[in-house]
């Protein structure tokens, strides 16, 4: 009766439907607590949940009850690298690679450990990029069916490492393996906001939506706004701060601190055109997620009447920088309370 309940669940989970699989799975262990398939497959899904306390506990339950397999150690393995305890994933895989040493998940799982014991600042770390580099090519060269996971898998070692051309290039050959693979998307996703590539960003987001509606996007689609964001506030607040004390300093306006007005204003387009160009030219199907969240709209809003504002105060002359010095006040305002807002709201 477990067997039938397992092999439902394993099919559903071939099917994209983790949460029905998993609840066939518990059955499957209700009926037969001694099921190492049962708590294997339940390890994976909770795993590929990202809940890899779940995850481990079902996996250590698995190997308790003798299960002689790969899979159990694979499992352990990558969830310990993921809560963080990188050494008991390196004592985890010994055994794996004792059984087969040219084990790729094996050699994948301690490229992983490396990699994060390198990120943490460990001791002598320069020798673990070296490590865990080799071993992520080694995984790679011993996986006959480029299984798009480990490809994943290695570019996360690229990333925690600091390479992000490698992780880029990773992140790419997943997606030429699996199109439809949404980590890889989401990785990508976050590589291109911190590069300032707000709606290439936004569109993966939106992709890997569409593929896995379960997980809500918002949250990522908004860090990536703010991280564009901060850069259009933190200049404009600069050259607005410089150009009101040089007119206290200089009443008159005369042409030296007008041609400094000019080239502080020339600084602000440098520095903030470009994400000003990137916000403005968000995809309106992401902004419907975005403005969703209390406080969105009035915040960007308000930024971009800063970063204008400040632009004015920089060029202009006369009664019209008086009404922009008003307009760059209020603002500044404005920023910091929907600032505050959308923190209360996250």
């Amino acid at each position: 009766m477990s067997d039938d309940t397992r092999r439902r669940g394993a099919h559903l989970h071939r099917l994209g439907r983790p949460n029905e699989a998993l609840r066939h799975f518990e059955r499957a262990i209700a009926e037969n607590p001694d099921d190492t398939l049962a708590w294997t497959h339940k390890a994976e899904v909770h795993m590929n949940l990202g809940q890899h306390e779940a995850g481990l506990e079902a996996a250590q339950r698995a190997l308790g009850l003798g299960a002689e397999f790969s899979p159990p150690y694979i499992i352990a393995g990558t969830c310990l690298v993921f809560l963080g305890r990188p050494n008991d994933a390196l004592a985890m895989v010994e055994p794996l690679l004792r059984m087969d040493p040219d084990d790729s998940n094996g050699h994948m799982i301690v490229a992983m450990a490396k990699a994060e014991l390198y990120r943490r600042g460990e001791p002598d770390r320069k020798p673990l990029a070296a490590e865990a580099r080799a071993y992520a090519a080694r995984a790679l060269e011993l996986d006959p069916h480029e299984d798009p996971v480990l490809h994943y898998q290695a570019s996360l070692v690229h990333r925690w490492l600091g390479d992000r051309s490698a992780t880029v290039g990773a992140l790419h050959e997943v997606l030429r393996l699996h199109p439809e693979f949404t980590k890889a998307m989401r990785g990508l996703a976050d590589l291109h906001a911190r590069g300032f590539r707000l709606r290439r960003a936004l569109r993966l987001y939106e992709s890997a939506t569409v593929l896995s509606p379960h997980v809500d996007p918002t949250p990522l689609m908004l860090a990536a706004f703010r991280r564009v964001l901060r850069w259009i506030v933190a200049p404009s607040l600069a050259v607005g701060a410089t150009v009101m004390v040089a007119r206290f300093v200089d009443p008159a306006d005369e042409n030296p601190a007008q041609l400094f007005r000019f080239v502080v204003g020339v600084v602000l387009v440098c520095l903030a055109g470009w994400p000003v160009f990137q916000v403005v030219g968000a995809p309106a199907s992401s902004l419907r997620f975005l403005r969703r969240v209390p406080g969105f709209t009035p915040h960007v809003a308000s930024v971009l009447v800063l970063a204008v504002s400040a632009l004015a105060l920089a060029w202009l002359s006369g009664s019209i920088a008086g009404i922009a010095f008003a307009v760059f006040v209020a603002a500044g305002l404005g920023v910091g309370l929907t600032h505050r807002r959308l923190r209360r709201a996250r």
